[in-house]
């Protein structure tokens, strides 16, 4: 093997020379390299795979730190690339003696090309555009080749300048439109006079501006910032909810913290360039604008009144810091809908920073009425029967022998309640207040507390039936995931967390040994239900104590991340203290089901599926470069309920035949079929005529996803119809209704 130092010096040089940079080329202080020895070092013996630095491992740092520098390949041609492949499988024979010198001499030549790219669209701009003609743009290249050659690379440069400007002549086009739409809604009338605020921009210069940003934002980082997206790009090799943060990035989140600046309450990812909404945080200010969604990808952020940021490749720290504000400022968003194909215009979301209100979280419930005379006479015969007085203390655990006497049915009565009543609570988070738990305080708030309230004034009412909706549930709290399982089974095991690979699982049970309610049970799941809420759905499935209806699949986040502070490795005397280290955050566990499956990527498979737009987005675990496989541990002692106790097959059937019939659900499964064609095709035209047709298409499609799935914006209070129908939910309902009769059969 060739001296890697001497390569890599001469590479250098050779780049100075070629390019001749306008910049002072970057390097590693000797703090940078004391902070990539430390995290080559430790990343091996700290990560829960315990992966052992190698070749392989070396050619994939190497090509997620391209990536990171150049998602979309706009910047990096072949011949640049083929310059770097000889350190490939050389990054981690010197991460150890912190030699990061690699991740400089890729980043100069990097800044040459943002340079050159930027110079050569800014003179093409002075050529005009033929909008005639029939050609298109690929949105996401990441599986496309580099650039062959530099003409290759300028047509790509052709196309994505002209279609920026396209896409800014069809934004200036949609606000014209709408200056006198009296039929848009509260949020959008805000959003729009929000848009007419700052000075108006021809397209030509929003594109120069942007080309100005796009060279700010490269050429003001320095060797920190260089060796964070570097030593990121080592620890995504683990998994990809592992990162090195630099101490600037640590300083600017604790500053954030002291001085009470809030964000929006959502979690970000960058997805080839674009910022994309992995979730929101149930409570936070996005959450209750209610028009962001999961899935959505921002193009460009506002403050205030001010003049939209282009934000297309940058990094999510670099997002992070511009979207986190002041308490009570309001940031506006530019995004592409996740329901909406690329040809589609982007929309403007106005949202006021705050912190999470946990009261504004907490579960909620209602009770859903099924009219009686709507059913069949014998499961009218049924569901009266099942009308008992409720006890208010919990119940007993039906599974254990007892001299109680029965409580008596009432006689059917003509006049007695003619609805069935199913009980609905919606649950959008695990929360609890940590403070208060840890301290011992007994009226703490926490997720269980509230549904045992909810529970028990429903008993009150005597529901015929639950249903727990834990849709977009993102998770939380373990702890509270344990508890509310407690709420429906007697005791026993819950989940299992193994904090090795290769180690025995603990197992983590509810030992209350009560039953706050013990009879039917269907949960409500989707794509974007994850962590704690794929443990609760996991054990409610394998104990055989509920239905779980839904998407294909939930989320599949089944590990669990920590964050240690490097600056612990260094404890001298402060004489001889060192420069800050940063943080560095990795996966230290990961969660198993009681039957010994893991959640991590296959997540939890519903017993009903439901056709969902979700199954063909780009989100998901398994969507995710580098994720942590499934696998399987020992099963934990447990004793589960009868399987067919809950008719399973019976209620499958039931419910295709019904949806098969419906006429929603068969527009739906068509509107997915479009929708899945869109989401296939990654390009997008740049012939002005066929853009606009297309986006006149995916806006029809749009209102018409909206009005099926009763897709509302809660800033609309006036648009709001608490009479409009949820397809899901009103289905599940029906799933429950007839697993009340099948259970009384």
């Amino acid at each position: 093997m060739k001296n890697f130092k001497t390569l890599l010096t001469v590479g250098l040089v050779s780049v100075v020379s070629a390019s001749l940079f306008a910049f002072a080329p970057l390097e590693a202080s000797s703090n940078e390299k004391r902070i990539a020895r430390v995290v080559g070092q430790y990343m091996p013996k700290m990560h829960y795979s315990k992966l052992k630095l190698s070749n392989d491992l070396s050619e994939k740092w190497f090509d997620n730190y391209l990536k990171a520098l150049d998602a979309n390949k706009y910047f990096f041609t072949q011949k640049d690339i083929d310059g770097f492949l000889k350190y490939r499988d050389q990054l981690e024979d010197k991460i150890t003696d912190g030699d990061a010198s690699f991740a400089y001499l890729v980043f100069n030549k990097f800044l040459a090309r943002v340079e050159e790219r930027a110079a050569w669209a800014n003179k093409r701009l002075e050529t005009p555009f033929d909008y005639t003609k029939d050609e298109s743009i690929l949105f996401d290249r990441k599986d496309e080749s580099w650039a062959k050659s530099e003409d290759e690379m300028k047509d790509l440069w052709r196309k994505r300048i002209k279609n920026s400007l396209l896409l800014y002549t069809m934004i200036d086009k949609s606000m014209a439109e709408k200056k006198n739409d009296d039929s848009l809604g509260k949020a959008e009338k805000k959003a729009l006079k929000d848009e007419q605020l700052f000075p108006h921009k021809s397209p030509k210069e929003r594109v120069v501006k942007y080309l100005e940003q796009m060279k700010s934002l490269y050429f003001e980082m320095d060797a920190e910032d260089v060796l964070e997206i570097y030593l990121t790009a080592f620890a995504n090799v683990y998994d990809p909810h592992s990162n090195y943060m630099s101490p600037k990035t640590m300083e600017g989140f604790n500053m954030s913290m002291s001085l009470s600046l809030k964000g929006i309450g959502a979690t970000l990812q960058n997805d080839q360039g674009f910022t994309k909404v992995v979730s929101l945080v149930p409570g936070g200010p996005a959450d209750k604008q209610g028009e962001l969604q999961a899935g959505d990808r921002i193009i460009a952020v506002a403050q205030g009144n001010g003049e939209p940021v282009d934000i297309i490749d940058w990094s999510i720290s670099k997002v992070v810091k511009i979207v986190r504000g002041e308490k009570g400022t309001v940031v506006r968003l530019t995004v592409f809908a996740a329901d909406k194909g690329f040809s589609s215009k982007p929309k403007t979301i106005s949202i006021t920073r705050d912190k999470v209100q946990l009261k504004e979280s907490e579960a909620k419930g209602e009770i859903k009425l099924v009219h009686l005379s709507s059913l069949d006479p014998k499961l009218r015969e049924i569901i009266l029967e099942r009308k008992v007085t409720a006890d208010l203390a919990p119940v007993k655990d039906k599974s254990k022998p007892t001299d109680a006497k029965k409580e008596a049915v009432k006689p059917l009565d003509k006049k007695f309640d003619s609805k069935v009543k199913i009980g609905v609570i919606t649950v959008p988070s695990f929360y609890a207040d940590f403070k208060a738990v840890n301290a011992g305080d007994p009226n703490a708030k926490t997720l269980t507390t509230d549904v045992i309230n909810v529970l028990m004034q429903m008993r009150k009412e005597k529901i015929d039936g639950l249903i727990l909706d834990l849709r977009s549930n993102g998770g939380g709290s373990l702890d509270e995931a344990i508890r509310l399982t407690g709420l429906f089974i007697p005791e026993g095991p819950v989940v299992q967390i193994c904090s090795g690979k290769g180690l025995s699982p603990r197992v983590k049970s509810d030992k209350s040994g009560l039953v706050y309610y013990d009879g039917p049970l269907v949960v409500m799941v989707n794509k974007f239900s994850a962590s704690a809420s794929e443990i609760f759905a996991g054990a409610i499935q394998d104990y055989h104590r509920g239905v779980i209806v839904g998407d294909k699949k939930t989320h599949g986040k089944g590990t669990v991340q920590t964050v240690f502070g490097l600056d612990r490795l260094f404890r001298l005397p402060s004489l001889f203290k060192l420069p800050a280290s940063g943080t560095l955050k990795f996966t230290i566990q990961k969660f198993y089901r009681v039957t010994g499956a893991s959640t991590q990527k296959k997540g939890v498979v519903p017993d009903i599926i439901f056709p969902a737009y979700t199954d063909y987005m780009e989100s998901g675990e398994e969507k995710l470069p580098h994720v942590l496989e499934w696998d399987e541990t020992s099963e934990a002692k447990f004793n589960a309920f009868n399987v067919a106790d809950l008719h399973i097959a019976e209620l499958t059937k039931q419910s295709e035949v019904r949806r098969g019939s419906d006429e929603k659900f068969k527009l739906l499964t068509e509107e997915i079929l479009d929708f899945k064609k869109e989401m296939e095709d990654k390009s997008v035209s740049l012939n002005k005529a066929t853009r606009e047709a297309k986006r006149e298409k995916n806006e029809e499609q749009a209102e018409k996803r909206k009005k099926l799935l009763h897709i509302k914006s809660r800033g609309d209070e006036e648009d709001d119809d608490s009479d409009e129908p949820d397809l899901y939910l009103d289905e599940s309902i029906n799933i429950m209704v007839d697993a009340i009769r099948l259970d009384k059969k």
